[in-house]
């Protein structure tokens, strides 16, 4: 080989060993630079109890996350999972929460939120894997299928809003105790979702001091004026929270993820079905301050 080729297989080589690094400097500082210019959102989940005591888990597969731009009539897959994630959300009640997701979005204002899960509607019979199910106290499992007439979707159209540079902290409380029916004479899912940021909520922690004469009750959390007594025939749907007085801990309850105002707190006793046996008290004008706690 001559001097003048291997002084150019030399040049050569530095030279694509040069614009290698270049290109890998551009990238890192491109992808830097859309970091930089976006905002991120945190995704967590929380539930509110099921009412009836027979049921130990509620497994929910969930399939990805998607939003909606404001103005847009498109909705956006954000997460995708390559496997749908079962939760049991009653491991995730009394202001427990499970870290769905984080991701970059652009910045702007949202119009909504929704979860893809894995089920198969009720109208087909069909199953899906993994399916979502119900788990007993007595060990008897249930599979949860989409009531009538209803898509595998939970969607929320509160609105968000994503900063440059910023997080966003949201916080899903996936109501169970909304969200089962039953239909024929089995269990349903009519999913219902409330969304909320986090910064903006509090919480009431309580104690009921009559648990011991009613060992199976529940608190509900109302803006003032949406409860009536027709609430009770309807699966309280006014309700913006609820969860079960603990009889093993003196009475205590949590409601958490409220945001800021002021509640009426009904107390019912529930049979072990979790159907009402009976409406126990109200408590009017419970401040709630964001992130703070007030006990009642």
């Amino acid at each position: 080989m001559t001097g003048n080729a291997i002084h150019t297989s030399a040049f050569v080589k530095r030279l694509f060993g040069f614009t290698l690094i270049c290109l890998m400097l551009f990238c890192t500082e491109a992808c830097i630079d859309n970091e930089a210019l976006r905002g991120r959102l945190t995704l967590n989940l929380t539930d509110a109890p099921a009412d009836a005591s027979t049921i130990s888990e509620v497994n929910i597969a969930i399939r990805g996350v998607e939003v909606l731009r404001k103005g847009s009539e498109t909705w956006q897959v954000i997460k995708s999972f390559e496997e749908p994630k079962t939760i049991n959300i009653l491991d995730f009640t009394n202001g427990k929460t499970y870290n769905l997701t984080e991701q970059y979005l652009t910045p702007g204002e949202y119009d909504g939120l929704r979860l893809e899960l894995n089920l198969a509607n009720v109208d087909n019979g069909l199953t899906v894997f993994p399916q979502s199910n119900l788990i007993f106290t007595n060990g008897t499992q249930e599979v949860l299928f989409v009531s009538s007439g209803n898509t595998s979707y939970v969607e929320s159209r509160s609105g968000f809003k994503i900063e440059t540079n910023q997080t966003t902290f949201l916080t899903l409380d996936f109501d169970v105790r909304k969200s089962l029916v039953i239909e024929n004479g089995d269990y349903a899912l009519d999913p219902t979702m409330r969304v909320v940021e986090t910064g903006n909520c509090g919480t009431i922690d309580g104690q009921f001091r009559d648990f011991g004469d009613y060992p199976k009750s529940i608190v509900l959390a109302y803006t003032p004026g949406t409860y009536t007594s027709a609430e009770a025939t309807n699966i309280f749907a006014n309700a913006i929270s609820s969860t079960k007085v603990n009889a093993n801990v003196s009475g205590r309850f949590t409601l958490a993820f409220l945001e800021q105002g002021n509640y009426e707190l009904i107390f019912v006793a529930l049979n072990n079905d979790g159907s009402v046996k009976s409406i126990l008290g109200k408590l009017n004008n419970v401040p709630v301050t964001a992130e703070e706690t007030i006990s009642v």
